[in-house]
């Protein structure tokens, strides 16, 4: 709760003192430069998660720590920058540097925190990698991440510890972003012009760096590309897709430093998802931009498009260089199915079609931000006179993503899970991030509009709607985001409190590497998954890691391991050396009761069972 406290205090302080200059420079060069507010605010956003990505990769940096570096190193660059404007010399005792630049820093090292994952998808075997993130502030374990997928890419993995994405929070999601990209902004203006600075006078060795770079990962591209087929993809890449053509369409401009920041673009995409999906982006990022600029030699196109793939190749030399140096296998999916098995199962799912698309009706219907970002994108659109090029690109995409949303079901889902339709309101709002991005991205360039009409008269304009956002949007927010974390962080916090609490157990009776089953009797969104993926004292015991922790008679629900009998139960459980219950129920309360013989009576969370000689114990956690 202190913490809560010192963030609204430090929030209070970045706008009153920080905010109104920064913004007031940034006001400034956006009249300079060629891009709208909306893409300068993206490029920030996509800078702060690249630079974080990175230095974790490359330099193993703890993921808080790289991101607090990040937003350091940003404003040093931006402090520097000024300075340089303002033609006067940097003076480190300046009170910028004193006083405001560790401010912000302590700014954003308190709001960054490990966040827990509550929804099925993340604390599978699927999402090992996030897991692993959030524990440990990295991303790469070798002895963890032997059972996850390593093509869930660094930005997917970042972002799920930026906010919660998939636990249904809308307005946690918006938080983060816009923050990020208003923050995003007053850095990449500095940042940019001294992009424009040094391709100016180091265009040839730019070149020539890019180029080695370049060949580098190329080489690397054919070695270890992973080949892996997830069924998910059309989710987080066509975010960016739509972004990006979005921007492209409404601010393509044909020069080296653009093509760089193309080139960006398409990293964060690779970032988001690696598949092939991404090197179609690349194409097609190409093919528009060579006809951008038709009078362009072939000498000319070549440098730009290697100055557009180059950032791509880097990043993924930085990623799956690692992990082939680490040892740790790419693994496929295992809901990969072959092209005949696809058309088996969607001959018997037709009738599905019509049930998937009422209840996506349905939804859209009563989705209040979802609404609300569509009507701010066409008034924006409206506003900045390219209704008809954004309504195209926006009312194509979601075409598309539906489509290949309901083939999903109809080809890759298992029976079970396609017939009830399992989970498709979270894949309904996986749009959500990217179109809160896109109605950002608009407004921003409204605004960028109207500030130029208007800045004649209204020079203070840009900082007083930044501090009002700041006040009723960040701290209002900001209260909302730490009421939800508190709730997510209790079953985290119970699984790392009770785990210790068990491994001391274990040396205390000695016993080697000890066998424990975990039990949460009704949820499907189960404590026990946690457990499992906490990797918890795992040098003292082996978790029985099987599907759901949920035992009973009757397969009510897919988490459910179904024993007719407590006796057929309790031979199941029998080699087991420990059982660690989080959630009982009537049922299981029977079967306890007949092999701890009146040692122990319910609640049995209150307890661990011990077996120790054939003889079961209860232990008070």
């Amino acid at each position: 709760m202190q913490l809560d406290y010192l963030g609204n205090f430090l929030i209070v302080l970045l706008a009153y003192f920080f905010i109104p200059a920064l913004s007031g420079i940034a006001f400034k060069n956006l009249n300079k430069n060629e891009f709208g507010l909306g893409l300068n605010s993206l490029m920030g956003l996509i800078l702060i998660s690249l630079t974080t990505v990175l230095l974790n990769l490359g330099l193993n940096i703890p993921i808080k720590f790289a991101y607090f570096i990040s937003i350091g190193s940003m404003l040093v660059l931006l402090a520097l920058t000024l300075q340089r404007q303002q033609r006067k010399k940097v003076h480190f005792k300046d009170p910028l540097f004193v006083v405001v630049l560790p401010i912000i820093l302590l700014f954003y090292f308190f709001l960054f925190r490990p966040y827990s994952i509550t929804t099925w998808d993340e604390y599978s075997h699927w999402l090992t990698m996030p897991k692993q993130f959030i524990l440990h502030g990295n991303l790469i374990d070798t002895g963890f991440l032997q059972k996850g997928f390593t093509s869930y890419t660094p930005a997917w993995s970042l972002y799920t510890i930026f906010a919660s994405l998939l636990n249904d929070s809308e307005l946690i999601i918006e938080f983060v972003i816009v923050q990020n990209l208003i923050f995003g902004l007053i850095c990449f203006c500095a940042i940019s012009d001294l992009l424009k600075i040094y391709f100016k006078e180091h265009s040839n060795k730019v070149i020539s760096i890019l180029l080695v770079l370049g060949l580098l990962a190329l080489k690397s591209n054919l070695l270890l590309y992973p080949k892996n087929n997830l069924i998910e993809y059309p989710m987080h890449l066509m975010y960016v897709v739509i972004v990006t053509f979005t921007i492209f369409l409404i601010n393509s401009k044909a020069t080296r430093r653009h093509f760089l920041i193309f080139g960006l673009l398409i990293a964060y995409a690779y970032c988001l998802k690696h598949s092939n999906m991404t090197l179609v982006v690349f194409v097609l990022m190409v093919v528009f931009a060579l006809k951008r600029i038709n009078k362009s030699s072939f000498k000319q196109s070549l440098k730009l498009g290697l100055i557009l793939l180059t950032p791509y190749l880097i990043l993924f030399l930085f990623w799956n260089l690692k992990l082939k140096l680490l040892g740790i296998p790419t693994i496929a999916t295992p809901t990969s199915i072959d092209i005949s098995q696809q058309m088996a199962r969607l001959m018997g799912r037709w009738h599905l079609i019509p049930k998937a698309f009422k209840e996506m009706s349905a939804f859209f219907s009563t989705d209040f931000p979802m609404l609300r970002n569509f009507s701010l994108i066409f008034l924006g659109a409206f506003y900045l006179k390219r209704l008809k090029t954004i309504s195209i690109i926006v009312v194509g995409y979601f075409i598309f993503y539906f489509f290949a949303l309901v083939w999903m079901y109809l080809t890759a889902f298992g029976d079970y899970e396609a017939n009830q339709l399992m989970s498709l309101s979270r894949y309904i709002m996986a749009p959500i991030f990217g179109f809160v991005l896109i109605a950002a991205i608009v407004l921003a360039d409204g605004l960028d509009l109207f500030i130029k009409k208007y800045s004649a008269t209204r020079k203070n304009l840009y900082k007083n709607l930044t501090l009002l956002f700041y006040f009723i949007f960040i701290i209002g927010v900001r209260n909302e985001f730490n009421r939800v974390y508190r709730g997510l962080q209790f079953p985290t916090d119970l699984v790392l409190t009770e785990g210790a609490k068990l491994t001391k157990l274990i040396e205390k009776l000695n016993l080697d590497t000890p066998t424990v089953r975990t039990i949460e009797q009704g949820g499907e969104e189960s404590i026990f998954f946690h457990a499992s993926f906490a990797s918890i004292g795992k040098d003292h015991y082996t978790y029985i890691t099987i599907w759901g922790s949920t035992y009973g008679p009757t397969n009510d629900n897919i988490w459910r391991h179904v024993f007719k009998t407590h006796d057929v139960f309790l031979q199941e459980i029998k080699n087991d050396k420990i059982i660690w219950i989080f959630k009982s129920d009537a049922w299981l309360d029977v079967a306890i009761q007949k092999i701890v013989k009146g040692e122990c009576r319910p609640p049995y969370e209150k307890y661990f069972i011990v077996k120790l000689e054939n003889e079961y114990h209860c232990y008070d956690k």
